[in-house]
């Protein structure tokens, strides 16, 4: 009786077998570098398991389905402030976002290593950005200057106000976000199984 299974075929299987085994029995843990920007474009990188990816995702995943009731929310709050005469700057508010960076580690010293050179490399593009606006910043003061317009307004106080404002509406946001997770997560927490009753 011949063998059906060819010799390449036959390799290919103890192989994928093999594998499989090996997988199951020695689980080891990958690490991913995972940056995260936060609501106020401030950008965190961090070293997660699988499983802690998973969980953060799937947070983030409600925040975005929340988020279009906690901007409204937030706005209703804001006309009750001080700032209730100005509109809400809804600029102010970004979405938190995550992306794995590189590939997956099998070892958390270069996990670590990857991430320091992200951060590093983030940083040096980030300190270049500000260069430029600040620069910008520099040429529209001269420009206020030579024009003298009646009603010039420092801009360092201008941005300043600004960077108040916007503080405070993503302080709203969050606030309210908040809020509508844990309302969320109330009600799965306290659920009995009464359904299977009847």
């Amino acid at each position: 009786m011949t063998n059906w299974i060819q010799p390449p075929l036959r390799l290919a299987c103890a192989l994928s077998l093999a594998y499989a085994l090996s997988a199951n029995a020695g689980k080891t843990e990958r690490y991913k570098v995972v940056k995260i920007e936060n609501h106020d474009e401030s950008v965190t990188y961090k070293i997660m398991t699988g499983e802690d990816y998973d969980q953060l995702q799937a947070d983030v995943r409600l925040e975005h389905r929340l988020h279009s009731t906690a901007l409204k929310a937030a706005k209703k709050a804001w006309r009750d402030t001080s700032y209730g005469k100005r509109s809400f700057p809804s600029a102010a508010v970004q979405r938190r976002k995550l992306r794995v960076e590189g590939s997956v580690h099998m070892d958390l010293a270069s996990a670590t290593r990857e991430k320091e050179k992200l951060k590093q490399r983030f940083e040096r593009r980030h300190a270049s950005r500000i260069t430029t606006q600040e620069k910008s910043s520099l040429d529209k003061k001269r420009s206020n200057v030579r024009r003298r317009t009646k009603n010039a307004f420092s801009t360092s106080s201008v941005s300043a106000d600004k960077n108040r404002q916007y503080a405070a509406a993503r302080k709203m946001y969050v606030n309210q976000l908040n809020a509508l997770i844990k309302a969320k997560q109330k009600p799965a927490e306290g659920s009995t199984d009464t359904d299977s009753t009847k």
